[in-house]
C-alpha cells in the first residue's frame, strides 16, 4: 500500500485539491435537452425540438422563418436554447445541418454573446 508523506499537514492540504475548477466557464451552458441513449427515461426526438423552438419564437411577434425580424430578447433565447450539448448532437446526427452549419453551432457556443448571432 502506498502512503503520502508531506511535511507538514498545511502542506497536505495545499497540495491536494478536490478537482473543481474555481471559476467554470462551459463551452455549453444549458443541460435542458434530454440526454441520448436513455429511452424511455429520457426521449429525444424532433417533435420535441420544434415544440421547444416554437414556444420560444411564439412568446413574441416574431414569424419562425423570418430570422432577421426576431427581437433580441427572442435571438438570445434561442442562443441559450442552443448552447446545450446534447441538443445540438442530436440536431447534428438527424442530418439536417451541413458541416458549415454544424461549425457555426460550435462556433456560436464559443462566443456566448448569443444576442448578435
Amino acid at each position: 500500500m502506498y502512503a503520502l508523506h508531506f511535511a507538514s499537514e498545511e502542506s497536505a492540504y495545499n497540495q491536494i485539491t478536490h478537482g473543481f475548477p474555481v471559476d467554470p466557464d462551459p463551452l455549453f451552458k444549458s443541460n435542458k435537452f434530454p440526454i441520448e441513449n436513455r429511452p424511455g427515461l429520457h426521449d429525444q426526438s424532433l417533435e420535441s425540438v420544434i415544440s421547444q423552438i416554437s414556444n420560444i419564437v411564439n412568446s413574441s411577434d416574431a414569424t419562425v422563418g423570418d430570422v432577421t425580424s426576431w427581437p433580441p430578447r427572442i435571438k438570445e433565447e434561442v442562443g441559450s436554447w442552443l448552447s446545450d450539448w446534447h441538443l445540438v448532437a442530436f440536431l447534428c446526427f438527424q442530418g439536417l445541418f451541413s458541416l458549415v452549419r454544424r461549425l457555426d453551432l460550435t462556433t456560436l457556443n464559443k462566443k456566448h454573446d448569443n444576442a448578435d448571432s
